[in-house]
C-alpha cells in the first residue's frame, strides 16, 4: 500500500502546478521542455528498454541489468555525417549520465544530466539534476531538476509521471502510459502527455504509437505527435552492441530530419542467437564440495541450485551442442549426485552430448559419470565399483569396562538411534532398514550404469563382484570408459562429438543470465528456496529460532508464490521441528 500512496501523492504534487486559466502564450521549445528531451527517444520512456537510461524520467534506471551506453546524433544540421546534434547517455543501475549537443544558427549548447533511482522493477523513484552549457538564452535554457516514478504493477502495463522543475513558472507534469497486451516485448502500445505549468489542459501536448519486436534484436517504432509530427524507428541488436535508425516527418509529410544511434554494453537480445550452427560446449568444472549455500564473501564453491539452473539454462540455449564435465576432485553428496544426474539426462533428450573426464571414481561418482556420451578417463587413474556398505558401531561393552551403564528409552522398532550405546550388535529393526537402504542404493547405481554403458545386470554384478579395482586399461577394456587421456582429450572428443572445433563457455556467458529485464515488466513471482542444515535444535543447526523468521519473510512477501523447504538433516529437537512446521 505504500507505493499506492507514494503514486497518488505524486500525482498530487503534478496536478498542484495547472491553474485554472492560461496565462503563457504557447512558447517556444527549450531544452526544459519534455518533448525536446525526449527528441532521441523513439517511444515514450517506460515503453521500450531503458528510456534514455533516465534522461527524462530517472525512475527508469532501477531497471537496469548492467552497464549500458547509447551514442546517438541526428541529421538536422544537414548532414548526417554531421553531428553538431548529438546525445550520449550512458547508466549502471540506479545511475545515469547524459550530455546532449543542440547546435542552431550558429548557436551552441549542451545540456549535461546526472540521475539517480531507487527501487526495484516493480516501483521506482527517482530524480536528475541538469546544467547548461552554451547559449542559453537562444535556447531559453536553464538549469532543470527531474523527478519521476515509474509503477509496473505486472507484466501488462507501465506507468510513469515525471515532473520537469526548471522553475520561473515553466513547471511541467507528464504522465507516460504504456501497455503490452501479450505481456512480453513482442508489442507495446503507449502514449505520454504533457502539460505545463499556466497552461490549459487542451493545450498540453502528447504522443501516442507502439513498439514491435516480432523477431528478438528487431524493433520497429512509430510515434506520432499532436504537433502533427511522426517519427518512424528501428533498433537490432547484435549482443552487447547494437544500432538505430529514426526518419522524421512534418505534417506534409516531408523528411525533416534522421536520428541514428549506436548502442554498446549490456547484452540484449541478438538478431543472429541461434541463427547459425551450435559452437560452445559449457564448461562445468565440480571441484571442491558441492553445497547447497555459499558464503557471500570469498567464497565461489558450485551449490546444488546454481550447477542444476546452469545445465537447464544451456539445454534451451541454441548456441550450446553439449556440456563438458571435469569431475577431478569432486565431493558430491550421493542425493546431489543423483539429482545432476537427472538434469543431465534430460540436457541430453535435447539431442545435445555430455563429455565427463574422470581421474579416480567410487560407485557413487561413477553413477553420475555414466550419463556421458563419452567418458574421458585420465591414464593414471582408476576406478573402484564395491558395492555399497552400510554399518555401526557399538559401545555397550566398552562402556560396561569402564563401568558405565546405558538405558535406550525406545517405542517402536525402529528407531534405533542409540542402539549405538546399548546394544554389542544391529538389533533386527535396524538389520531391515539398513538393508533397504543398501539395496536401493545398489539397484540404483545399477541400472543408471547399466543404462548408460549398455551394460546387462549379470555383466554389471559380475564387475563388482570378481574384480571391483579398474586401472585405466582395465576400465577401457572393460567398456567403463571410451578414451583415455588429461582434461584437454576432452575438447578433442567434443570436436569429433560436432563434427567441428567447439568453444568452451562458462555459465555466466549462458543467454539466459545475460538478457535484460525488459522483456517482463514488474517483479517476476518467485519461489523461495529455504535451507534447514543440521541437527533440529533451536540454535544451532536448522537455528529453529531464526529459521521462522525465513519462514515468515517468504510468507509475507508478496512476490513469492511458493516455499520450497529442503530438509538435510538427522533429527534431533522435537520442539524446533514444531516450531517450523
Amino acid at each position: 500500500m505504500k507505493l499506492y500512496r507514494l503514486t497518488i501523492i505524486f500525482c498530487l504534487l503534478l496536478v498542484s502546478i495547472l491553474p485554472a486559466q492560461s496565462s503563457l502564450p504557447a512558447g517556444q521549445a527549450s531544452l526544459t521542455n519534455y518533448y525536446s528531451i525526449d527528441e532521441y527517444g523513439f517511444t515514450s520512456p517506460g515503453a521500450m528498454r531503458y528510456g534514455l537510461y533516465g534522461y527524462a524520467n530517472p525512475a527508469l534506471l532501477s531497471t537496469l541489468n548492467g552497464p549500458d551506453a547509447l551514442f546517438t546524433w541526428s541529421s538536422k544540421s544537414g548532414n548526417w555525417n554531421m553531428p553538431d546534434n548529438w546525445g550520449l547517455f550512458a547508466a549502471v543501475p540506479h545511475f545515469g549520465f547524459a550530455a546532449v549537443n543542440s547546435k542552431v544558427a550558429g548557436a551552441n549548447l549542451t545540456n549535461y544530466k546526472i540521475s539517480t533511482a531507487f527501487g526495484d522493477d516493480a516501483f521506482s523513484f527517482g530524480f536528475g539534476y541538469a546544467i547548461n552549457s552554451g547559449n542559453k538564452s537562444i535556447f531559453n535554457a536553464s538549469n532543470l531538476f527531474t523527478i519521476g516514478t515509474l509503477y509496473r504493477p505486472d507484466t501488462h502495463l507501465s506507468v510513469g509521471l515525471i515532473g520537469n522543475l526548471p522553475g520561473s513558472g515553466r513547471d511541467e507534469g507528464i504522465v507516460d502510459l504504456a501497455v503490452r497486451p501479450l505481456g512480453n516485448e513482442f508489442l507495446s502500445l503507449f502514449g505520454d502527455y504533457s502539460i505545463k505549468q499556466n497552461y490549459y489542459p487542451q493545450e498540453g501536448k502528447w504522443s501516442a504509437g507502439a513498439a514491435i519486436e516480432a523477431l528478438p534484436g528487431i524493433r520497429i517504432t512509430g510515434r506520432y505527435f499532436n504537433t502533427k509530427f511522426l517519427s518512424v524507428g528501428v533498433e537490432l541488436s547484435f549482443g552487447n552492441f547494437g544500432v538505430s535508425s529514426g526518419v522524421h516527418f512534418d505534417d506534409n509529410g516531408k523528411n525533416t530530419f534522421n536520428t541514428y544511434g549506436i548502442r554498446f554494453g549490456e547484452y540484449d537480445r541478438n538478431i543472429f542467437h541461434g541463427m547459425f550452427n551450435k559452437d560452445n560446449y559449457l564448461d562445468l568444472n565440480l571441484l571442491g564440495q558441492l553445497k547447497y549455500q555459499r558464503y557471500r564473501l570469498f567464497d565461489n564453491s558450485n551449490t546444488l541450485l546454481n550447477l542444476i539452473e546452469a545445465i537447464d539454462a544451456a539445454k534451451n540455449d541454441n548456441t550450446i551442442a553439449g556440456i563438458a564435465i571435469n569431475t577431478s576432485g569432486m565431493q558430491i553428496s550421493y542425493e546431489g549426485l543423483w539429482e545432476l544426474r537427472r538434469e543431465l539426462k534430460k540436457f541430453k533428450a535435447t539431442g545435445k552430448h555430455v563429455v565427463i573426464y574422470i581421474d579416480r571414481a567410487g560407485i557413487q561418482d561413477y553413477t553420475l559419470v555414466s550419463v556421458a556420451d563419452k567418458i574421458v578417463m585420465d591414464p593414471e587413474g582408476n576406478i573402484i565399483l564395491q558395492g555399497f556398505l552400510l554399518g555401526r558401531q557399538y559401545y555397550k561393552n566398552m562402556l560396561a569396562k569402564l563401568g558405565i551403564g546405558f538405558t535406550d528409552l525406545r517405542y517402536f522398532k525402529y528407531k534405533t538411534a542409540f542402539e549405538t550405546y546399548s546394544r554389542d550388535k544391529m538389533s533386527e529393526g535396524d538389520s531391515i532398514q539398513y538393508q533397504d537402504l543398501v539395496d536401493n542404493f545398489y539397484k540404483t547405481a545399477k541400472d543408471e550404469i547399466c543404462r548408460g554403458r549398455k551394460l546387462t545386470s549379470s555383466e554389471f554384478d559380475n564387475l563388482v563382484n570378481d574384480q571391483t579395482l579398474f586401472t585405466a586399461d582395465e576400465a577401457l577394456k572393460a567398456g567403463l570408459a571410451d578414451t583415455l587421456g588429461r582434461w584437454k582429450a576432452v575438447e578433442e572428443i567434443a570436436d569429433k562429438l560436432e563434427g567441428k572445433n567447439e568453444g568452451f563457455v562458462g555459465a555466466g556467458s549462458l543467454e539466459k543470465f545475460n538478457l535484460p529485464k525488459d522483456n517482463y515488466w514488474g517483479e517476476r513471482p518467485k519461489i523461495a528456496v529455504i535451507y534447514a542444515l543440521g541437527i533440529c535444535a533451536m540454535d544451532e543447526g536448522i537455528d529453529a529460532r531464526n529459521l521462522v523468521n525465513d519462514v515468515n519473510a517468504a510468507a509475507n512477501n508478496p512476490n513469492v508464490k511458493a516455499v520450497v523447504l529442503r530438509v538435510n538433516s538427522p533429527g534431533g529437537d522435537g520442539l524446533a521441528s514444531d516450531i517450523i512446521a
